[in-house]
């Protein structure tokens, strides 16, 4: 095997991918939408995930952003079940 040159970079090659524009073709008319789409991305995860729903003001959504918490940031009373309204 050749012994790799010390100030040699790998080549990465970076090729774009149309995408569909939206996320979803269905709009966000009420917060159970909002669970309903969250639910099925977000149930694969084993810990709390912070979500962003990006929307037209149609409420169609454009994307969806989802991050791994490593901190407890939200207490139970302010985390997000108002959106399942209890």
């Amino acid at each position: 095997m050749p012994k790799q040159k010390e100030n040699e970079l790998k080549v990465v090659n970076v090729r774009l991918v149309k995408e569909p524009s939206l996320y979803s073709d269905e709009p966000i008319t009420s917060p159970h939408d909002v669970l309903n789409l969250v639910a099925k991305e977000l149930s694969q995860y084993d810990r709390e995930v912070f979500a962003i729903l990006n929307l037209k003001t149609n409420g169609q959504v454009i994307n969806l952003n989802h991050h791994l918490q490593r901190t407890r940031m939200l207490h139970d009373h302010g985390s997000a079940h108002g959106l399942c309204g209890r």
